[in-house]
This record gives structure tokens, sequence and C-alpha cells, in this order.
């Protein structure tokens, strides 16, 4: 993290691609003595978001204004290395890198928990806050709002689960996808939000998507690896991509999902 004291105007400046810098209680900055009031803060991917400047006031030290940036490809981060790295996260560098990834970790776990126990729709913002004992503002420091945090928790469990089935190598790919189907009936009220919130979220339809590419990647590494041709199993993997969503997103007996899964792990395997 970079941190930056004085006038934010420079920055600010230096930043392509600002598009506004509003204050958390919905003003926008407009006047200079406003800005002669706040150090800007910029942060990479451990505590704020991708693309963002937090400013805070000299004398509390509270972050009070977010400065959106677009990115350099249209709004999208650039690609992490591996998409689901373990709970979506890079390594703390400090002591307080490690306290903000805490925090972090405290507010996706209770969000998670509300999300599943009452409902996305039924979940705020300040319950959230309330919840992780944290104050509203910290809250949106970290996420800009309710569906980045969705995202977030989002990420950790797919993270989680992918780095799960890594280690389950010596099992058939049958089971390695039964498993995987179980593991995420666990979050079933997630899969629902998802499927309700692609079309109404930009957001969330570009994870609905990254989800896909993710399964897809997995599912044709598993088939090459038990000796089907890369073409075909890439057309298999998507075939197999839609059918595992599927079994995610309807109720079906456990006997319906093994003969599901069987069935398509042994199409077009060599005999």
């Amino acid at each position: 993290m970079a941190e930056h004291r004085g006038h934010p105007g420079g920055l600010l400046q230096q930043a392509r691609g600002v598009l506004a810098v509003h204050l958390l209680d919905g003003r926008r900055v407009q006047r200079a003595e406003e800005r002669q009031q706040l150090h800007a803060v910029e942060h990479g991917e451990v505590g704020g978001r991708h693309g963002s400047v937090y400013l805070e006031c000299r004398s509390s030290r509270v972050t009070i204004a977010c400065v959106e940036r677009r990115s350099r490809t249209n709004g999208t981060p650039p690609p992490r290395a591996d998409e689901w790295q373990k709970n979506g996260r890079r390594m703390a560098r400090n002591k307080r890198d490690i306290d903000r990834q805490l925090k972090r970790d405290t507010i996706e776990d209770v969000a998670c928990g509300l999300f599943m126990a009452q409902g996305y729709e039924a979940t705020s913002m300040a319950g959230v806050a309330a919840a992780a004992g944290v104050a509203p503002n910290t809250l949106y420091w970290y996420f800009a709002n309710k569906d980045e945090l969705l995202i977030a928790v989002l990420d950790r469990m797919v993270g989680r689960v992918f780095e799960a089935l890594a280690g389950m190598q010596h099992k058939p790919l049958s089971a390695r996808l039964l498993w995987l189907l179980k593991a995420f009936d666990q979050a079933s009220g997630l899969v629902t939000t998802v499927h309700a919130r692609v079309e109404q979220s930009d957001a969330v339809r570009d994870w609905h998507e990254r989800f896909h590419r993710a399964l897809d990647a997995l599912l044709v590494e598993q088939l090459t690896a038990q000796g089907m041709d890369a073409q075909q199993a890439a057309t298999m993997a998507t075939v197999g991509t839609y059918v595992m969503e599927g079994l995610m997103s309807h109720p079906h007996s456990a006997r319906e999902r093994e003969t599901v899964v069987r069935w398509l792990t042994s199409l077009g395997l060599p005999a």
C-alpha cells in the first residue's frame, strides 16, 4: 500500500480515468478548502477495492470519501495469476495488512452467515456492520456495496472448494464431482442468490461467467488427464458445466445425481 500525505489533488490529477470524489455522506468534494482537509491513501488488493483511492480526514483519520477509477481494461480489474487463489487473497505484507485482512475475514464470515440464514435481500449493509462489530464507514471502506460483498463471499467459498478438490486427484472423477455438488449444497442459498442477481447486477453476472470459465477449465483438466482428446474435452466440459449447474440449482435425489454424473464422466472416454 502506498500512502500519500498532503493535498490529494496532485494524486487525483495523476490518476487517469477518475470518475468522481464522493464523501460517504453522499456529498461531493467540490471546494478547495474541503480537499485541504483530506489526505489520500491509495490501496491495492489488500484492504481496498481495486482501482480506488480512499480519503481520510487529517484530524480524525476516519475514512470519509472514495475516488473511483476506471481500470485500463474498461472497468475490469486485471486478471490474477490464479483466478481462484486460496480464499481469493494475496498474502499480507505486514502487521497492518494482517489486521486489515483479519477484519475483512470477519466481515466476510458474518456476511456469509447472514446471507445464508436470512437471505441476500433481507440482509442490509448496516446489519452486516452491526453483526461484525464495525462502523458502517469501515464496512464501506472494504466493500463499495452489497454485491461486492457477495462476490467476496463467493470467491472465498469457491476458492476453498477448488483447493480441497485439488487434493482428491486419487479419487475417480465421478466421486470428485459428486463431492463438489455436495459442497455447493451447503451454500444453496448463495447459488440461488447468484442466479437471481445475474440479470440485475453486472458485477454478479461477470462473477457467474468467471465461475463458468473456472469450472470449464477444471473439467477439461480432469477429462484430458483421463485420456480424452483436448478438443473433445473442451466440448464435454461446456456440456458438463451446464449439467453441473443444473444439478446445483434444482433438487435431485442422491441416486439421480449419481446416475447423471456417472453418465457425464463416461462420455467419450477411451475404453
